[in-house]
């Protein structure tokens, strides 16, 4: 009987004890589901943060080299490197805007003070095309709408211009002080470069450690090559505007092409706002020159984003042509500007952590289990045979 008691108390004991770690594994993977949800949720906070130190890696990427390549041949320390090249563009973009803003201020002045003669001419040219589609071909096309009704329109922009315009500065100041934040991210980011590489390996050992260093190192490359690959496309969209705006006889050329190719810089919105100078220089020197110059910024512009620009990037990210333009509309879809902006840094970094955590083990594992377990000898001409 007494024996029988211990039976039954030892077996009550391991229920308990398995009822005990039950509770705590539930409650282990409960904390870990509401800390992961925490986490998502804090990310989503925090998501303009994120983005912009995502960018600053990127743009750190890029300029790690050329960094490191400056300390090497003038014996300067890496921060002083980093800022060296922080103070070239500084003084880069100061001297583009103070060249750049004025002409285009200038272009714009003189256009709204003509205006009333440009749509003139604009509204001569649309009556004499209308004529001669009513005489030749039989078709009524439509007509803008009469002077009167151009200058008014005209006035409520002008107002509602001034009317944005602090808006429009704070969104600037905002701007540009996440730009100057970025910076900031990727000065420190190539300063603690080593040290979080360093940390990270120690996580990591023998083959794992070699597969993070390698894959750290091709994640880099990527995200540079992405910023090199739009410097080229913004040169390669530079110099076919400057031809173009030369054989138009657009007044300072230079100027219109550089605005365009820094500009197309920016996704979306960039191969627009690039083109609306020369545009508004063209128009208000003649209609017809305005239509030409809008057609060969449009042809410019598509034959670049749907040839050039995805070959490019194939050869300085090793993205192929397909996954670059379905990453793009897909980004686009997605994040609009944002998504445009990091669709294709995104994919190629997770493109390479797949290659070496899931794809290279995976087939490195079906390779040892379909390893031969004895080799036949092979005399003569005869094949290998695998047992």
């Amino acid at each position: 009987m007494a024996h029988a008691l211990l039976i039954g108390r030892d077996a009550l004991r391991r229920r308990d004890n398995l009822s005990i770690k039950q509770a705590l594994q539930i409650v282990l993977r409960t904390a870990l589901v509401v800390g992961t949800l925490l986490s998502l949720y804090l990310l989503f906070l925090l998501r303009h943060l994120v983005l912009t130190l995502f960018l600053a890696i990127v743009f750190a990427s890029a300029l790690r080299p050329l960094a490191i390549r400056i300390q090497r041949q003038w014996h300067l320390s890496r921060g002083v490197a980093v800022l060296a090249l922080y103070g070239v563009a500084i003084v880069g973009v100061v001297f583009g805007v103070a060249l750049l803003v004025p002409s285009f201020a200038g272009s714009v002045t003189d256009l709204v003070s003509r205006s009333h003669d440009v749509y003139g001419r604009w509204y001569e040219l649309a009556v004499s095309l209308r004529g001669d589609a009513n005489q030749r071909l039989n078709i009524t096309l439509p007509m803008p709408p009469p002077q009167p009704q151009a200058d008014a329109w005209l006035a409520g922009v002008i107002a509602a211009a001034g009317r944005a315009a602090p808006g429009l500065v704070m969104r600037a100041a905002t701007l540009l002080g996440q730009v100057l934040l970025g910076m900031l991210m990727a000065y420190y980011w190539i300063e603690a470069r080593d040290d979080l590489l360093g940390f990270g390996a120690r996580l990591f050992h023998g083959e794992q450690r070699a597969r993070f260093l390698m894959a750290f190192d091709e994640v880099e490359q990527v995200l540079g090559a992405y910023m090199g690959g739009q410097i080229i496309l913004s040169l390669i969209i530079a110099g076919a505007s400057l031809l173009a705006f030369v054989a138009l006889g657009l007044p300072h050329p230079e100027v219109l092409a550089l605005i365009s190719g820094l500009l197309h810089m920016l996704p979306l919105v960039g191969a627009v706002l690039g083109v609306v100078p020369a545009v508004v220089v063209a128009v208000a020197i003649s209609p017809v020159k305005g239509l030409l110059t809008v057609l060969i910024v449009v042809v410019i512009h598509q034959v670049e984003n749907s040839f050039v620009a995805p070959r490019v990037l194939e050869k300085q990210m090793g993205l192929s042509p397909l996954l670059t333009v379905v990453a793009l509309t897909a980004g686009i879809i997605l994040g609009g500007f944002v998504g445009a902006l990091c669709a294709l840094p995104l994919v190629g970094a997770v493109s390479i952590l797949a290659r070496h955590f899931l794809f290279r083990p995976v087939l490195a594992a079906r390779a040892a289990q379909t390893e031969p377990t004895e080799v036949e000898p092979v005399t003569g001409d005869s094949e290998q045979a695998w047992e």
